[in-house]
Protein backbone atom coordinates (compact mmCIF):
# COMPACT_ATOMS: atom_id res chain seq x y z
CA UNK A 1 0.00 0.00 0.00
CA UNK A 2 1.65 3.26 -1.15
CA UNK A 3 1.63 6.27 1.22
CA UNK A 4 -1.25 9.10 -0.16
CA UNK A 5 0.31 12.35 -2.00
CA UNK A 6 0.22 15.23 0.43
CA UNK A 7 -0.24 18.66 -1.44
CA UNK A 8 2.48 20.64 -0.01
CA UNK A 9 -0.03 23.98 -0.34
CA UNK A 10 -3.05 22.51 1.45
CA UNK A 11 -0.62 21.37 4.03
CA UNK A 12 0.89 24.43 4.14
CA UNK A 13 -2.69 26.23 4.44
CA UNK A 14 -4.59 23.49 6.72
CA UNK A 15 -0.99 24.73 9.21
CA UNK A 16 -1.55 27.87 9.14
CA UNK A 17 -5.76 28.54 10.10
CA UNK A 18 -5.11 29.53 13.31
CA UNK A 19 -3.11 32.97 11.79
CA UNK A 20 -6.12 33.54 9.83
CA UNK A 21 -7.90 36.23 11.82
CA UNK A 22 -8.33 39.72 11.94
CA UNK A 23 -5.14 41.63 13.30
CA UNK A 24 -2.72 39.40 12.49
CA UNK A 25 0.31 39.99 10.63
CA UNK A 26 2.36 37.33 8.79
CA UNK A 27 5.40 37.77 6.70
CA UNK A 28 6.41 35.00 4.73
CA UNK A 29 10.39 34.69 3.54
CA UNK A 30 10.06 33.54 0.32
CA UNK A 31 12.73 32.39 -2.69
CA UNK A 32 11.60 35.14 -5.22
CA UNK A 33 10.77 33.55 -9.03
CA UNK A 34 8.73 30.93 -7.65
CA UNK A 35 5.38 28.85 -8.98
CA UNK A 36 4.55 27.83 -5.49
CA UNK A 37 4.86 30.78 -3.06
CA UNK A 38 2.49 33.48 -4.65
CA UNK A 39 0.23 30.26 -5.23
CA UNK A 40 0.10 30.00 -1.65
CA UNK A 41 -0.70 33.18 -0.69
CA UNK A 42 -3.31 33.02 -3.43
CA UNK A 43 -5.30 30.38 -1.38
CA UNK A 44 -4.61 31.82 2.39
CA UNK A 45 -6.32 34.54 0.61
CA UNK A 46 -9.11 32.49 -0.50
CA UNK A 47 -9.45 30.70 2.40
CA UNK A 48 -9.93 33.78 4.67
CA UNK A 49 -11.88 36.24 2.71
CA UNK A 50 -14.13 32.80 2.22
CA UNK A 51 -14.56 33.76 6.16
CA UNK A 52 -15.68 37.01 5.36
CA UNK A 53 -12.79 38.60 6.71
CA UNK A 54 -10.49 41.94 5.52
CA UNK A 55 -6.94 41.23 4.19
CA UNK A 56 -4.16 43.41 3.00
CA UNK A 57 -1.43 41.68 1.28
CA UNK A 58 1.97 43.48 1.05
CA UNK A 59 4.35 41.92 -1.95
CA UNK A 60 7.60 43.67 -2.91
CA UNK A 61 6.73 45.44 -6.04
CA UNK A 62 7.68 48.82 -7.13
CA UNK A 63 5.00 51.25 -5.89
CA UNK A 64 5.49 52.80 -9.03
CA UNK A 65 3.72 49.61 -10.54
CA UNK A 66 -0.23 49.79 -10.71
CA UNK A 67 -2.07 46.62 -9.25
CA UNK A 68 -3.70 45.00 -12.92
CA UNK A 69 -1.13 46.63 -14.95
CA UNK A 70 1.68 44.95 -16.38
CA UNK A 71 4.06 48.26 -16.33
CA UNK A 72 8.05 49.03 -17.44
CA UNK A 73 9.20 46.68 -13.63
CA UNK A 74 7.13 43.16 -15.22
CA UNK A 75 9.68 43.74 -18.59
CA UNK A 76 12.93 44.54 -17.15
CA UNK A 77 16.12 43.36 -18.99
CA UNK A 78 16.97 39.89 -18.53
CA UNK A 79 20.43 41.06 -16.07
CA UNK A 80 17.09 42.37 -13.53
CA UNK A 81 14.85 39.41 -13.66
CA UNK A 82 15.24 38.75 -10.01
CA UNK A 83 12.00 36.40 -9.90
CA UNK A 84 9.61 39.17 -8.18
CA UNK A 85 8.46 40.27 -11.73
CA UNK A 86 7.38 36.33 -12.52
CA UNK A 87 4.63 35.43 -13.77
CA UNK A 88 3.49 33.70 -11.07
CA UNK A 89 3.45 36.88 -9.15
CA UNK A 90 1.43 38.73 -11.94
CA UNK A 91 -0.79 36.31 -11.59
CA UNK A 92 -1.22 36.59 -7.89
CA UNK A 93 -1.71 40.58 -8.43
CA UNK A 94 -4.28 39.85 -10.81
CA UNK A 95 -6.28 37.27 -8.52
CA UNK A 96 -6.28 39.69 -6.09
CA UNK A 97 -7.44 42.36 -8.02
CA UNK A 98 -10.57 40.06 -9.30
CA UNK A 99 -11.30 39.09 -5.77
CA UNK A 100 -11.68 42.78 -4.69
CA UNK A 101 -13.63 43.52 -7.57
CA UNK A 102 -15.89 40.82 -7.03
CA UNK A 103 -16.63 42.20 -3.65
CA UNK A 104 -14.07 40.99 -1.37
CA UNK A 105 -12.37 43.22 1.13
CA UNK A 106 -8.89 42.82 -0.33
CA UNK A 107 -6.24 45.64 -0.57
CA UNK A 108 -3.41 44.93 -2.29
CA UNK A 109 0.18 47.34 -1.44
CA UNK A 110 2.62 47.27 -3.93
CA UNK A 111 5.41 48.51 -0.51
CA UNK A 112 8.56 48.33 -2.76
CA UNK A 113 10.55 51.66 -3.68
CA UNK A 114 9.99 52.93 -7.33
CA UNK A 115 11.50 51.12 -10.08
CA UNK A 116 13.59 53.07 -12.53
CA UNK A 117 15.22 52.13 -15.62
CA UNK A 118 18.93 52.57 -15.62
CA UNK A 119 20.18 55.56 -17.36
CA UNK A 120 16.48 57.32 -16.38
CA UNK A 121 15.99 60.22 -14.62
CA UNK A 122 13.82 59.47 -11.37
CA UNK A 123 10.49 61.57 -10.80
CA UNK A 124 10.64 63.84 -8.55
CA UNK A 125 7.56 62.25 -6.66
CA UNK A 126 9.71 59.38 -5.79
CA UNK A 127 12.57 61.06 -5.36
CA UNK A 128 12.63 60.69 -1.43
CA UNK A 129 12.25 57.41 -1.30
CA UNK A 130 14.95 56.42 -3.54
CA UNK A 131 17.20 57.92 -1.05
CA UNK A 132 16.04 55.89 1.81
CA UNK A 133 16.98 52.22 2.24
CA UNK A 134 14.07 49.52 0.66
CA UNK A 135 13.45 47.73 4.05
CA UNK A 136 12.43 51.19 5.60
CA UNK A 137 10.58 52.32 2.54
CA UNK A 138 8.42 48.76 2.60
CA UNK A 139 8.37 48.99 6.51
CA UNK A 140 6.81 52.64 6.22
CA UNK A 141 4.12 51.13 3.61
CA UNK A 142 3.36 48.44 5.45
CA UNK A 143 2.88 50.10 8.51
CA UNK A 144 0.63 53.06 7.16
CA UNK A 145 -1.45 49.82 5.50
CA UNK A 146 -1.71 48.39 8.93
CA UNK A 147 -3.19 51.08 10.49
CA UNK A 148 -5.78 51.99 8.06
CA UNK A 149 -7.07 48.53 8.50
CA UNK A 150 -6.38 47.61 11.89
CA UNK A 151 -8.98 44.66 11.83
CA UNK A 152 -7.78 43.36 8.61
CA UNK A 153 -5.48 40.08 8.37
CA UNK A 154 -2.05 41.55 6.35
CA UNK A 155 0.08 39.10 5.02
CA UNK A 156 3.61 40.15 3.95
CA UNK A 157 5.21 38.51 0.75
CA UNK A 158 9.11 39.30 0.64
CA UNK A 159 12.60 38.28 0.20
CA UNK A 160 13.41 36.19 3.31
CA UNK A 161 16.41 38.38 3.57
CA UNK A 162 13.64 41.31 4.61
CA UNK A 163 11.46 39.13 6.75
CA UNK A 164 13.35 38.79 9.10
CA UNK A 165 12.71 40.14 12.73
CA UNK A 166 16.59 40.04 14.45
CA UNK A 167 19.38 41.27 12.89
CA UNK A 168 20.20 42.90 9.54
CA UNK A 169 18.23 42.82 6.59
CA UNK A 170 20.95 40.56 4.13
CA UNK A 171 21.98 43.39 2.33
CA UNK A 172 25.41 43.78 3.72
CA UNK A 173 24.44 47.40 5.63
CA UNK A 174 23.98 45.73 8.87
CA UNK A 175 20.53 47.54 9.53
CA UNK A 176 17.62 45.95 10.38
CA UNK A 177 14.96 44.74 7.94
CA UNK A 178 11.57 45.19 6.91
CA UNK A 179 10.31 42.19 9.31
CA UNK A 180 12.07 44.30 12.46
CA UNK A 181 10.47 47.73 12.08
CA UNK A 182 7.09 45.59 11.62
CA UNK A 183 7.70 43.44 14.71
CA UNK A 184 8.56 47.04 16.86
CA UNK A 185 4.60 48.31 16.27
CA UNK A 186 2.83 44.71 16.02
CA UNK A 187 4.75 42.02 18.46
CA UNK A 188 2.34 39.46 17.39
CA UNK A 189 3.76 39.63 13.97
CA UNK A 190 4.79 35.77 12.88
CA UNK A 191 7.39 35.62 10.06
CA UNK A 192 8.06 32.14 8.57
CA UNK A 193 11.06 31.69 6.37
CA UNK A 194 10.77 29.47 3.22
CA UNK A 195 12.25 25.86 2.63
CA UNK A 196 12.25 23.45 0.02
CA UNK A 197 13.20 20.32 -0.88
CA UNK A 198 15.44 21.56 -3.50
CA UNK A 199 13.74 22.19 -7.28
CA UNK A 200 14.40 25.98 -8.90
CA UNK A 201 13.67 29.45 -8.96
CA UNK A 202 14.37 32.41 -11.05
CA UNK A 203 16.72 34.14 -9.47
CA UNK A 204 20.54 35.84 -10.81
CA UNK A 205 23.43 34.61 -10.38
CA UNK A 206 25.27 38.19 -9.71
CA UNK A 207 25.50 41.98 -9.88
CA UNK A 208 23.22 43.03 -12.59
CA UNK A 209 25.27 46.17 -12.79
CA UNK A 210 28.11 44.08 -14.76
CA UNK A 211 26.59 43.66 -17.77
CA UNK A 212 27.12 40.08 -18.01
CA UNK A 213 24.98 37.58 -19.82
CA UNK A 214 26.01 35.01 -17.10
CA UNK A 215 24.28 37.43 -14.91
CA UNK A 216 20.81 37.70 -16.47
CA UNK A 217 18.12 35.69 -14.74
CA UNK A 218 16.70 32.48 -14.65
CA UNK A 219 16.34 28.82 -13.33
CA UNK A 220 18.54 28.70 -10.73
CA UNK A 221 18.60 25.03 -8.13
CA UNK A 222 17.27 25.56 -5.02
CA UNK A 223 18.93 23.78 -1.69
CA UNK A 224 17.50 20.92 -0.71
CA UNK A 225 18.09 22.31 3.26
CA UNK A 226 14.86 21.22 4.63
CA UNK A 227 14.36 17.60 6.17
CA UNK A 228 11.16 18.67 6.58
CA UNK A 229 7.21 17.49 6.70
CA UNK A 230 5.44 19.55 4.34
CA UNK A 231 3.31 22.75 5.95
CA UNK A 232 4.37 25.11 8.95
CA UNK A 233 5.72 25.25 12.17
CA UNK A 234 6.33 27.87 14.42
CA UNK A 235 6.97 28.78 18.02
CA UNK A 236 6.45 32.58 20.11
CA UNK A 237 10.95 32.51 20.04
CA UNK A 238 12.93 33.27 16.34
CA UNK A 239 15.45 31.05 15.45
CA UNK A 240 19.24 31.87 14.40
CA UNK A 241 17.56 32.66 11.03
CA UNK A 242 15.70 35.51 12.59
CA UNK A 243 12.41 33.73 11.84
CA UNK A 244 9.96 32.05 13.96
CA UNK A 245 9.42 29.33 11.81
CA UNK A 246 9.31 27.69 8.64
CA UNK A 247 7.46 27.14 5.71
CA UNK A 248 8.00 24.03 3.64
CA UNK A 249 6.17 23.40 0.47
CA UNK A 250 8.76 20.87 -0.67
CA UNK A 251 10.35 20.95 -4.81
CA UNK A 252 10.46 24.34 -6.07
CA UNK A 253 8.94 25.12 -9.79
CA UNK A 254 10.87 28.44 -11.12
CA UNK A 255 8.30 30.96 -12.50
CA UNK A 256 9.54 32.94 -15.54
CA UNK A 257 9.48 36.76 -16.03
CA UNK A 258 5.68 38.01 -16.95
CA UNK A 259 6.24 40.15 -19.66
CA UNK A 260 8.99 40.43 -22.71
CA UNK A 261 11.62 43.30 -22.68
CA UNK A 262 11.18 45.37 -25.55
CA UNK A 263 14.27 47.35 -26.17
CA UNK A 264 13.55 50.78 -26.91
CA UNK A 265 13.88 51.73 -30.88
Amino acid sequence: MTDPVIDPLAAAVSDLDPLLRPRQVLAVGEWHGTEEFPALIARLVEVATGRGLAVTVGLEIPCSETPGELGPFWSRRPEFQDGRSSRAMARLVRELVDRRINGHDVEVVFMDGPWVAPGSPVPMEWLHLVEQRRDEVMANFMLDAVAARTRALTLVLAGHQHTRVDGGSGDGSGQPALGYYLRRWHPDLVALLARASGGEAWMLTGAPDRGDPDDAGGPRPIPDDADLPPGAAWTDRTGPDGHHGYLHLERLRASPPAGEHRPAS
